[in-house]
């Protein structure tokens, strides 16, 4: 049977009983152009079938009022492909509820693109799930603001892939707070290129624990500036591995203040080359 939508006026559209609009089909929805569904009022949203969400174009569900938008239950938004909530505007993503985001499957939220990520205000943010902020696209999470990254509590930061880390720019990186860098895996800060553990602030690297010191790649340590590798504790020094040591220049070496180097052990320094003793030995 043909649906007759088409046929029907947004003054019709807008007085349609909630039993009306439930009793739909996805042809008729399918059928829907943009000024009929900015004809729906909020009041018809909640009884809107999410097949019928599922059959709406791009197009059509971009042009859902916010204030309809926030009426969809989680259920309603589970309708939803990925490639519809991609679809959805910047204004309407950072209109939805935390109980709407918290709710969108992990599949759902691959297809939030950067801009709509970028809306989202940072206690809706906080309401998603340690499986939804891993799911998220790196393209996505590159684009996050340094105000979002900032309060993205702990199992939140944890749950964030290696591919997403490396993927923040070195001002999102600076945004989180000390107490953020010193939650951080050691395989997550292992997988940070060269040039952004360089660039982190020195408050965050002096915050960095000894474990963390310890899974730092010898690339990370042998591309530290003085400034870099000065502000590190005799305790964090004490920690690196003879590997980690052995990798420092020297020049790096030569730089390192007179406490940083007694608090290497036997060990480490017999790590050393004959180059780096011979260059230690002539600052004396």
């Amino acid at each position: 049977m043909a649906t007759d939508i088409p046929s029907k006026t947004t003054a019709e559209i807008a007085a349609m009983t909630t039993a009306e609009i439930a009793a739909l089909t996805t042809e008729d929805w399918a059928a829907f152009d943009t000024a009929q569904i900015v004809a729906l009022t909020t009041a018809q949203m909640p009884a809107v079938a999410s097949s019928g969400l599922r059959a709406l174009s791009d197009s059509v569900l971009a042009a859902i009022e916010t204030q309809d938008l926030v009426q969809l239950s989680v259920a309603q938004m589970a309708g939803l492909t990925s490639a519809q909530v991609g679809a959805l505007s910047s204004v309407q993503f950072g209109a939805l509820t935390s109980t709407q985001v918290g709710g969108l499957s992990v599949t759902q939220v691959r297809g939030i693109e950067a801009a709509d990520l970028a809306a989202v205000p940072t206690a809706v943010l906080a309401a998603m799930s340690t499986a939804q902020i891993a799911a998220l696209n790196t393209s996505a999470v590159a684009g996050m603001g340094t105000g979002q990254l900032s309060t993205l509590g702990t199992l939140q930061l944890n749950s964030l892939t290696t591919a997403q880390l490396a993927s923040l720019p070195t001002a999102s990186l600076n945004s989180l707070t000390t107490a953020q860098f010193a939650s951080l895996k050691t395989s997550q800060l292992a997988a940070l290129s060269t040039d952004q553990i360089v660039n982190l602030e020195t408050a965050d690297l002096a915050a960095f624990t000894t474990a963390q010191i310890r899974g730092l790649t010898t690339a990370h340590l042998s591309a530290m500036g003085t400034a870099e590798l000065n502000v590190l504790s005799t305790a964090q020094f004490a920690a690196l591995t003879t590997a980690q040591v052995a990798a420092l220049t020297t020049d790096q070496l030569t730089r390192l203040e007179t406490a940083d180097l007694a608090a290497l052990s036997t060990s480490q320094i017999r790590g050393l080359s004959t180059a780096q003793l011979t260059a230690l030995g002539s600052e004396d």
